[in-house]
């Protein structure tokens, strides 16, 4: 079960109250925020991490942006607040991590989540996305799960980290993915925080989530005092939006700068990464013992077996082959194949948008 932020202020683990006490943020931010209970009732003290295993993870689900991104900001701002670095893991989903997939399977009632068309915009997103998250700093990697790869890299990673921070979802594959990552976080009394980056007004600010659903049967997050008309929606939050987007306007969404960056694209496999990135900024490493065997591997294939790097993925954006690569994954649909005049990254679809209201007039002529 997962509480507001504001509810949790006597009930919280000492530890995890401690670190959001630390934060220098807005309440904007605050109120995306949402603790799972488990984290209230694990160890009031920090859990113990050899030497290397200091990180904040961050996994992005929804939000593959960087600016007016809150779970981004938050896990940079934690990432400062205790001094070590923040590494990103995308994990790009296929059928199989819908939840009910078997039960679906068998009653040829098949779930299709990974067509060619959603892997390649999907993938278009992260080339931009990872690039600038890189760049801030943060250590990005790219996992896409098919047959024969779908190792739980992000669980393993989970476990190891000091905390981990996610997108709030609302629907599958997402929703189950973020369930799984929570459950796996109690385990290890690892701190874990979903941040809503989706909605103008986060729900989770408004409502209480029904507790004993929060791991239903069918996977869906329930709230109480869900309104039944949309309009009643929009009365509720009406005194609450134009904070949320001030907030926005005035960065308070955007990450700080990371004061512990990693600098190689090749940080998990790089046994010379670790001492550089030592070395310049005087604290403790990121060991690449703390990553997955097959990661630090360079023969291992990408991105099945170990992640793309930023640059792999890059490299194939501005040679245009992601279109091409999505159709011969052997994880997705190619019946429906990509748009081929539809390129995922955001500055394409500010492109697409400035011509819609230039070109189209907007809503002017729209049928």
């Amino acid at each position: 079960a997962i509480l507001s932020f504001s509810c949790l202020t006597s009930t919280m683990s000492t530890y995890a109250k401690d670190i959001l006490s630390k934060l220098a943020i807005c309440t904007a931010l605050k109120d995306r925020i949402s603790i799972p209970v488990a984290s209230c009732k694990s160890s009031k003290s920090a859990p113990l991490r050899t030497e290397g295993q200091n990180f904040i993870l961050y996994l992005p689900t929804v939000n593959l942006r960087m600016e007016q991104n809150p779970a981004f900001a938050l896990a940079c701002h934690l990432a400062n607040s205790l001094e070590v670095p923040c590494i990103v893991l995308a994990v790009v989903l296929d059928d199989h991590s819908m939840h009910l997939c078997r039960q679906s399977l068998k009653s040829n009632n098949k779930q299709v989540v990974m067509t060619s068309r959603r892997l390649a915009f999907i993938l278009e997103a992260l080339s931009e996305s990872c690039r600038h998250w890189s760049d801030h700093g943060a250590g990005c990697t790219v996992r896409v799960h098919g047959p024969k790869c779908r190792s739980p890299d992000h669980l393993t990673l989970s476990l190891r980290a000091m905390a981990v921070v996610t997108d709030e979802p609302f629907v599958d594959p997402f929703l189950t993915f973020a369930q799984r990552v929570e459950k796996t976080c109690s385990v290890s009394s690892v701190p874990f925080f979903r941040v809503d980056g989706s909605t103008t007004v986060p729900p989770v600010s408004i409502l209480k989530r029904n507790h004993s659903s929060s791991f239903s049967q069918n996977g869906s997050t329930y709230f109480t005092g869900v309104p039944a008309k949309a309009w009643q929606w929009q009365k509720i939050t009406e005194p609450h939006r134009m904070k949320h987007i001030h907030a926005a306007m005035n960065g308070e969404f955007d990450a700080p700068d990371l004061t512990r960056k990693i600098t190689s694209v090749e940080f998990f496999m790089d046994c010379n990464a670790a001492e550089k990135w030592k070395d310049s900024c005087g604290k403790s490493s990121i060991s690449t013992a703390v990553f997955p065997l097959l990661w630090r591997d360079r023969s291992s294939s990408a991105p099945g077996s170990r992640p793309w790097t930023v640059t792999e993925l890059v490299d194939m954006a501005e040679k245009e082959q992601i279109k091409n690569w999505s159709m011969e994954w052997r994880g997705a649909d190619p019946t429906v194949t990509p748009c081929r005049q539809t390129v995922g990254t955001a500055k394409r679809g500010m492109q697409r948008w400035n011509a819609f209201i230039r070109d189209k007039k907007g809503l002017l002529h729209y049928a």
